[in-house]
């Protein structure tokens, strides 16, 4: 995983979901619910989207309800299966959820 904001990469085993990466390494990872609720995790895919597992209904749903960007995903429900380039979320003014 490459954090490009933060010039940090990490080496992780393929299947390894974002909530792992966050116990086993120091990362700039956030997270609130972890169940996909709250928004706090949402990340934007730089590079290889493919690299995550697909996203589900739920993760869809709860995107477009906070007018994601189509390149953001919530890491809270990502396993990763390959190289990858990620930022954290811009909240901007918004709180996060």
């Amino acid at each position: 995983i490459i954090f490009q904001m933060e010039n940090l990469s990490v080496d992780v085993e393929k299947g390894l979901s974002f909530l792992s990466v966050e116990e086993k390494y120091t990362t700039p990872l956030l997270f609130g619910c972890t169940e996909g609720n709250c928004g706090t995790c949402k990340i934007d895919i730089i590079e290889n989207p493919e690299s995550l597992t697909p996203m589900e209904e739920q993760e869809r749903r709860f995107l477009i309800s906070i007018d994601a960007k189509p390149s953001e995903r919530l890491a809270c429900q990502c396993k990763i299966n390959g190289d990858i380039t990620i930022e954290l979320a811009d909240f901007g003014n918004d709180e996060i959820f």
